[in-house]
């Protein structure tokens, strides 16, 4: 019948490894003006082949992702895929004009309710899943035979070992579950989230008085999100951990750490158990029992090296500093079950083992400092494979399984298609430019400085700190300034390299630009970083910084200085839409449910409110709107309808009291005859991208005119001329302090302002980022003539000196505040000039 086709989708791989049934998966933009509301007759086609597929909303244009009249912004795309390595495929999607009855499939994943949960079967297995099942699976069979069955005699699912050797399990009766959803049904996956805490009220480290009102509560609570694939045996399995213990609203912010002794997931096999098998880095070995595990090196902390080991029945059989293919199996009489995380080599202690019968992933394996209102994140893989497998056949699934888990497959709209969207100012062309090739090597070399040199430096090791960024390239250009991971000052995603890098998968595709850093960054500051009590609503953090940083093990981002205004979060929509996920959807949530207690002082009393609930334009709040806008585009239900209601009421209150003249003002109350703008790089990394974000999504005539207007008034006060051209050599305001009509409506002029160094001048490495604002207001309005003046400033080699030297200090220093920050925005000053005429 007659289709409209959506959007073209492609799908790499760029693994030296084939990816077999592999399901990939991404929120793709859908532009407002395409219409789309609904996905009841989409398809994804291959050449003229229907594809099995399922397609879930995650975000509509000028309102709540539950109002269903509203077009679709991103519309996640769940496809299963046949790549071989280091290829490329295209498929399309489409979306037919009538309705259709959809051919029958034997492996579509069908859920059945029950009384006591769902059965889950795909046509190669059979999942129970209780509601409130502590272990959140009760059995699992393989064409009818039983490959799992719970038994908490040996305290299967979630356990903990406090400092002393206590282990709260579910063979002590100590897991509790708050709630189990499926989150996501479809005939290609079912997701399945569970959360719970673990509870012994006689144990002072397991139950305390954290909130300091007297009522102590369970300090551990824990998720699980199990998913189900079609015509697949795997399980997926993301399992987080949080310490809630905490005040959750000042300092200190590291009196509620406490030390466990392990922390992990234990999934038992049934029936006669033959063998084991484990990897590390190199073969498959045939063991007895086993475990991989990456250690930590003394719990004195002391730290002289990284080290690993693969174990059999005791016996070390293979060791390294590292280990990157980890895998443990054991073999039953009904089958080979095998258990991979990702990324243990880094976050350390780590292990997976098979050990009495059951294999157990282990998020913690050794004693931790675990932080005060920190969460662990950890991710694995089950595999339940044929009984007869080899060691050999078993290497195959564990490449496979570890590019799943560790270069998972996205979905990308090409980049004009992209572009078309509107959701985000142009990235551009495949055009060529110097400035084109400025900014891909500039922005190559940071992530290779990162991940080749930086974490080996500063030894970024550990689940409460890898792959967090450094403050100072001077801290460790040398092997010996930081000489353990205690001593490093993880530096909270200053000013969000994570977020420049996924842009660029989205102009690119590349998926390194999600997978080596960007999206664990995101992980460990939306998991771990951020204050992370669960879904708790006592105090004024939950979801946002605690602190600038700081050291010691289970004390980074914690024993810093500072407040909430180090929450750099500017990429995290990002994250979510290239690889959606409830637990960034959860952490959404609670943030913005922080928020709606904060912001509650209308602007009819706005002054009565203090710091903490200004409706300003400051680096604090802009975070807080940041997140907010979050809430308001991707959380489901009510608490994203009531984080877009106050979304919109707060940039109502400012577009009315501090971007009306066409600037952007910075306090809540501000003058009406003068504005004074915040810092310019902080408009250009912040404040300018988060306001064009609402106004792309909603819109609003005051709201654009400052998009518009701001840049051009920098232009026309602030920026030194050599003629009718931009001087790149010249002095370029760090801020400045305008004077408005009598209405306020208007900027008669301006003068340059100090920045917080007392500059009056920016410094050189921000004018690449500040042109960029003038190639998207360009955009906006082409009429203004910006473009072309940008376009010859970026023309000029001049212009890059300050560029080129936060990149090559300290040897190569990857990324650091500097080297974020000059960043921010400049893929759309690539964009601009693509397009300028």
């Amino acid at each position: 019948g007659p289709f409209d086709i959506v959007a073209t989708l492609e799908i790499r791989n760029d693994q030296p490894v084939a990816r077999m049934a592999e399901t990939a998966f991404s929120a793709i933009p859908l532009a407002r003006e395409a219409g789309v509301t609904e996905t009841s007759r989409m398809v994804v086609v291959a050449g003229d082949r229907w594809l099995q597929a399922q397609m879930v909303v995650r975000a509509r244009w000028g309102g709540p992702v539950s109002d269903t009249t509203l077009p679709i912004r991103w519309l996640e795309v769940v496809v299963p895929s046949d790549v071989g390595a280091d290829e490329q495929l295209g498929y399309e999607l489409r979306h037919y004009r009538d309705a259709f009855q959809p051919p029958a499939d034997a492996l579509a994943v069908s859920v059945t309710d029950g009384v006591e949960g769902w059965t889950i079967e795909n046509g190669v297995a059979r999942f129970e899943v209780g509601r409130d099942h502590p272990a959140l699976l009760s059995s699992v069979s393989v064409s009818g035979e039983t490959i799992y069955a719970y038994d908490a005699a040996v305290a299967a699912g979630p356990h903990l070992t406090l400092e002393d050797g206590t282990e709260l399990s579910s063979a002590g009766g100590n897991v509790v579950v708050d709630d189990t959803q499926i989150v996501e049904q479809g005939p290609v996956r079912v997701v399945v989230a569970q959360t719970g805490h673990f509870s012994l009220p006689s144990h002072p480290d397991a139950f305390a008085d954290c909130a300091g009102d007297t009522t102590p509560y369970d300090r551990f609570g824990f998720t699980v999100v199990a998913t189900f694939t079609r015509g697949s045996r795997d399980i997926g399995l993301r399992y987080h951990v949080r310490n809630e213990c905490s005040e959750a609203f000042g300092e200190p912010w590291t009196d509620q750490a406490v030390v466990v002794r392990e922390v992990g997931w234990r999934f038992p096999l049934t029936g006669s158990l033959s063998s084991g098998f484990a990897s590390g880095s190199g073969a498959v070995v045939e063991t007895g029992e086993a475990r991989v595990e990456q250690t930590k090196a003394g719990d004195d902390q002391t730290w002289t090296m990284r080290r690993a080991a693969v174990s059999s029945d005791g016996n070390e059989v293979e060791s390294s500093e590292a280990l990157d293919r980890p895998m443990v199996a054991g073999r039953s009489a009904a089958a080979v079950v095998s258990l991979q995380m990702p990324w243990m080599r880094f976050r350390e202690p780590q292990a997976v083992a098979f050990e009495n019968g059951a294999l157990s992933m282990e998020i913690v394996s050794d004693r931790l400092v675990f932080g005060e209102a920190k969460g662990i994140w950890g991710v694995g893989l089950l595999k339940i494979l044929p009984a007869g497998t080899t060691a050999s056949e078993l290497a195959t699934h564990r490449d496979r399984g570890q590019a799943e888990l560790e270069r998972g497959l996205l979905v990308r709209r090409p980049l004009a298609e992209l572009n078309a969207t509107g959701v985000y100012p142009s990235m551009g062309d495949d055009g060529t430019s110097a400035l084109k090739d400025r900014y891909e090597a500039t922005l190559a070399k940071l992530h290779d400085d990162t991940v080749n040199r930086q974490w080996s430096l500063a030894k970024t090791y550990g689940s409460q700190l890898w792959p967090d960024i450094q403050y100072d390239p001077y801290s460790y250009d040398d092997p010996s300034d930081i000489p353990n991971p205690y001593a490093n000052d993880a530096a909270m995603n200053y000013w969000n390299p994570s977020g420049a890098e996924l842009l660029e998968f989205f102009r690119t595709g590349d998926p390194k630009w999600v997978w080596d850093f960007a999206l664990p960054q995101s992980y460990l500051q939306l998991f771990s970083a951020y204050v992370n009590i669960g879904d708790r609503t006592h105090g004024n953090r939950n979801g946002f910084a605690a602190t600038s940083g700081g050291f010691g093990e289970g004390q980074w981002h914690r024993s810093g200085f500072g407040s909430a205004d180090y929450s750099y979060n500017s990429g995290m929509d990002e994250a979510f839409a290239i690889r959606p996920d409830p637990l960034i959807e959860a952490r959404f949530r609670q943030a913005g449910t922080t928020l709606l207690d904060i912001f509650t002082i209308p602007q009819s009393a706005q002054e009565t409110r203090w710091d903490t609930n200004f409706i300003e334009v400051s680096r604090f709040q802009v975070q807080r709107y940041n997140m907010l806008a979050n809430c308001a585009e991707f959380v489901r239900g009510e608490v994203g309808a009531a984080c877009h209601e106050k979304l919109v009421e707060v940039m109502a209150e400012l577009e009315q009291d501090n971007l009306a003249s066409g600037s952007i003002c910075e306090p809540d109350i501000p003058s009406s005859t003068t504005c004074d703008t915040p810092q310019q790089f902080m408009l250009n990394s912040l404040m300018y991208p988060a306001f064009m974000r609402h106004f792309r999504n909603y819109g609003g005539d005051t709201m654009g005119r400052m998009l518009i207007r701001a840049p051009q008034n920098l232009l026309t006060f602030g920026m030194d001329r050599n003629g009718a051209a931009i001087d790149v050599a010249g002095c370029w305001a760090a801020a400045q302090s305008c004077t408005l009509s009598s209405d306020g409506g208007d900027v008669m002029g301006c003068v340059n302002a100090p920045d917080s160094d007392g500059q009056t001048c920016m410094y050189p490495h921000n004018k690449p980022q500040t042109l960029s604002l003038l190639m998207m207001a360009s955009e906006l309005d082409p009429s203004q003539g910006m473009c072309s003046l940008a376009k010859a400033a970026f023309d000029d080699p001049g212009l890059y000196g300050g560029i080129d030297d936060n990149v090559t200090v300290g040897g190569g220093a990857g990324w650091w505040k500097g080297a974020a920050q000059m960043m921010q925005s400049l893929v759309f000053g690539v964009g601009g000039y693509d397009t300028c005429d």
